[in-house]
């Protein structure tokens, strides 16, 4: 587990290096586009059975499909025969030829056999105790630090339902202390919280309580209590733990008799048997198997609340996210809407900007800026000053639009190719207010 508790630059780096590595590399990961980037073969213990795929984790899921694919054919064929030989048996036929005690035989191990084994199905459930209202959470310029150190400065945010805001940047920038801080767990230096009356926060953190071993299941999650009570709602815990694969009869078992897979699982179930209709996930991803981590996916998906997310795995960050806040280094955080790649795109196109800039900068010749101090504005360029007032006006009326657009109840609750379309029309909107400012602002330097 390599990228474990290593912040996405980091993991980057640790990619980079291993690309170029003329060597050979075994590693353990459950970073999917770690083995995405990084591998070319797969192996997979599945069943007390070692399978090995060549390709990275794209192609991986490609040959796992393309078996599921086979196994169900055969299984239908196994059926289909099973059928036919059933209905001679049945007729009762004498096994006194050769040919029918190999057919006999042939029919008892086709029922022994068996259907290919398949990995118990579960799913995580996140009671919820009410609705959201049309306040949900918003913050006005809040900022924080500790002894002279700014983590950030004038933080604005509005929520509105189906938003899920994924939360990346370095170890210690303020990620966790953020988060506490938008609970109410602590109090901001400067700005203010504002939080809906119906806004009620499940809180999943990465600690991970003492584990007594004589203790039971139930004595764990529930402290005992065979019901739960949520608002109105009453949840029966062994049906609830059955969703976890723990079975009703299990639950009076000791948890020293338990895996460190099945504990992982069983620190997620308490906490989310807490329920609430905000989440709040730090690192969420840790010590969890791949088949898990699609489900919490799933769930997290089609959760009816919001949700803030500080994670390292890319992965999940780019299928759940709506928005991304990215911590600098420097106590700046920029807010980007979309997931994780919308993110790489964002700073890939910033990096190229900073690098044309600077190039641009360093090749102006001084004689050429002196030229351009004396220039005259156009007969053209006149024209364009005069309209640009306006020019800016409709543009920043196009923005205000989309922006309205994205507040509007039930919007993130579409497609997320409809959801797309829209972010990306709200960002090419932004940028070209941005560059028609830029552009008013040169026209009257020359024109002065």
């Amino acid at each position: 587990e390599p990228t474990n508790h290593i912040d996405t630059r980091s993991v980057e780096w640790i990619e980079n290096l291993l690309e170029h590595y003329p060597g050979s590399c075994v590693l353990v990961t459950h970073d999917r586009y770690f083995l995405d980037r990084v591998v070319n073969r797969i192996v997979e213990l599945e069943f007390n059975r070692l399978f090995s795929f060549p390709g990275a984790y794209e192609r991986f899921l490609e040959y796992k499909v393309s078996i599921a694919d086979t196994e169900a054919r055969t299984e239908n064929n196994r059926a289909a025969l099973l059928r036919r030989e059933l209905a001679w048996y049945q007729r009762g036929p004498k096994a006194r030829s050769t040919k029918q005690k190999a057919r006999i035989h042939r029919f008892h191990e086709v029922v022994e056999q068996g259907p290919p084994q398949r990995h118990a199905e579960f799913f995580f459930e996140i009671p919820e105790p009410e609705r959201l209202g049309k306040t949900i959470l918003e913050t006005r310029e809040l900022s924080h630090g500790y002894e002279g150190r700014v983590l950030f400065s004038k933080v604005n945010l509005l929520f509105q339902k189906g938003m899920r805001m994924g939360i990346i940047g370095p170890n210690g920038c303020g990620k966790t202390t953020l988060l506490r801080i938008l609970m109410g767990l602590e109090p901001p230096q400067k700005g203010r919280i504002i939080l809906g009356d119906t806004t009620q926060f499940l809180y999943v953190d990465q600690a991970h309580e003492e584990v007594v071993p004589e203790n039971s299941i139930l004595d764990f999650v529930s402290d005992g209590a065979v019901y739960w009570e949520i608002a109105k709602r009453r949840i029966y815990v062994p049906a609830y733990l059955e969703k976890f694969l723990f079975d009703r009869d299990s639950v009076s078992m000791p948890m020293g008799n338990l895996s460190g897979g099945e504990r992982n699982r069983l620190h997620l179930a308490k906490k989310l048997l807490r329920g609430g209709n905000f989440l709040v996930l730090d690192e969420p991803t840790n010590d969890l198997d791949l088949y898990a981590l699609r489900v919490l996916e799933e769930t997290i998906e089609a959760f009816d609340g919001c949700a803030l997310i500080v994670s390292h795995d890319r992965y999940f960050l780019n299928r759940v996210c709506t928005h991304m806040l990215v911590f600098g280094t420097d106590g700046t955080i920029e807010r980007i809407a979309g997931n994780y790649d919308d993110y790489l795109l964002y700073r890939e196109r910033k990096e190229q900007e900073d690098r044309a800039s600077r190039a641009q900068a360093a090749t102006v010749p001084q004689k050429a800026a002196a030229a351009e101090k004396l220039r005259r504005l156009t007969w053209k360029e006149k024209d364009e000053l005069d309209r640009m007032e306006e020019t800016i006006l409709q543009a920043e009326t196009r923005v205000i639009e989309l922006e309205t657009t994205l507040s509007a109840p039930g919007f993130y609750e579409q497609a997320h190719t409809e959801v797309r379309v829209t972010l990306e029309a709200l960002e090419a909107a932004k940028a070209h207010a941005a560059t028609l400012y830029q552009r008013w602002e040169d026209l009257e330097a020359i024109g002065r």
